[in-house]
């Protein structure tokens, strides 16, 4: 069958290729909010859902569209003499992937795309599909709705492949860490209410930074946390005492919450920052944004005195090999525009 790609004249690398037949299918499932429940308080489970008030019986069907929606996945690829390897979102690592798989399901949410993109590091094709109404699907094309659809139009060779950029980190922090993200990386304070002071570096040109920290997003990600990240305050007074200290410090012409800031069309395959919300505190730190091409990096050097860190697609620490690094006094964080893309499934509406 002959895939055709998507955005073809984003990547330099693109290129159509043949696959005769999907043998090797790993299908993998995330945990829903009511096992999180159960797993969580165990026994008291149930005191601490009528304590907080917790729609149990939405949860209970959200639950059962999920397991629906798994085992009619299961049932359609054994139907076509596919016997899918299964595992569970908490379980998997590296080594689940050191084989080579013809394609990866993702079925879930976003943060169960994302989790299992993490790990694909060539061009191995991830299907993702939303599995209940309640699961965020943003980057999802296929749900529980149109699965059964969608699974034979894959078979048949009916379907897309969307290159999706990703962006790239490299940690220094006492060990060298590298991550990829599919929608951003994010540096700063790990407590919301932190202050953080940077050093960044694009290309070799440096600027401070004081504030809550930077973000650096792709395309994908920009409707997430990108676009909700305002430059600076909005308080008037405030903002014209951050553009006085930024003309004193050479930097005049930066014009709060700037077009230029946000994405525009057809610029999927580049990666944007900017700094997120912050005061100056009399400290005359600047303010950027701008455009990471392909080729280009951000150096971020850490001045924060402690917890600081730099976390990849919104992940929390207390999720299993949670993706949110330490960033000492002096740690960097090198980022960049992933050359590995993420081969996507979609299909032609």
């Amino acid at each position: 069958m002959s895939i055709k790609y998507l955005n073809k004249d984003l990547f330099p690398s693109w290129r159509v290729a043949t696959v005769t037949k999907f043998e090797k299918v790993l299908i993998i499932s995330k945990k829903t909010e009511l096992e999180f429940y159960e797993d969580k308080f165990g026994a008291n489970v149930d005191a601490f859902m009528q304590r907080n008030n917790i729609d149990v019986a939405s949860l209970e069907e959200n639950h059962t569209y999920h397991y629906d929606s798994l085992n009619n996945i299961k049932s359609l690829f054994k139907q076509n003499g596919i016997k899918p390897g299964i595992i569970r979102k908490q379980s998997i690592g590296r080594r689940d992937f050191d084989e080579q798989w013809d394609l990866v399901v993702s079925v879930g949410g976003d943060g169960t795309f994302m989790d299992v993109a993490r790990y694909i590091m060539d061009d191995t094709l991830l299907f993702g599909i939303k599995s209940s109404p309640r699961s965020i699907g943003g980057h999802y094309n296929t749900n529980f709705s149109n699965a059964e659809e969608h699974i034979k139009r894959l078979l048949t060779g009916d379907y897309f492949v969307e290159k999706r950029a990703r962006v790239e980190g490299i940690i220094e922090n006492g060990h060298v860490i590298k991550d990829l993200a599919v929608n951003e990386i994010a540096i700063g304070d790990k407590y919301m209410t932190g202050y953080s002071k940077l050093e960044v570096y694009l290309n070799d040109e440096k600027f401070p930074n004081g504030s809550s920290g930077l973000i650096a997003s792709t395309y994908c990600g920009k409707t997430g946390w990108y676009d909700k990240v305002p430059l600076l305050e909005r308080d008037p007074a405030v903002i014209k005492k951050a553009q006085d200290c930024l003309a004193e410090i050479g930097m005049g012409d930066r014009i709060i919450n700037h077009p230029a800031a946000e994405f525009n069309p057809r610029e999927e395959n580049v990666v944007r920052y900017k700094t997120m919300m912050g005061g100056d505190n009399g400290q005359n730190y600047g303010y950027d944004y701008g455009i990471i091409r392909p080729g280009d990096e951000i150096k971020v050097v850490s001045k924060i005195l402690m917890d600081g860190w730099a976390a990849f697609d919104g992940d929390k620490p207390t999720k299993p090999r949670p993706r949110c690094y330490d960033l000492f006094f002096g740690s960097v964080v090198s980022i960049r525009a992933s050359d590995k893309p993420l081969h996507v499934v979609a299909f032609d509406e």
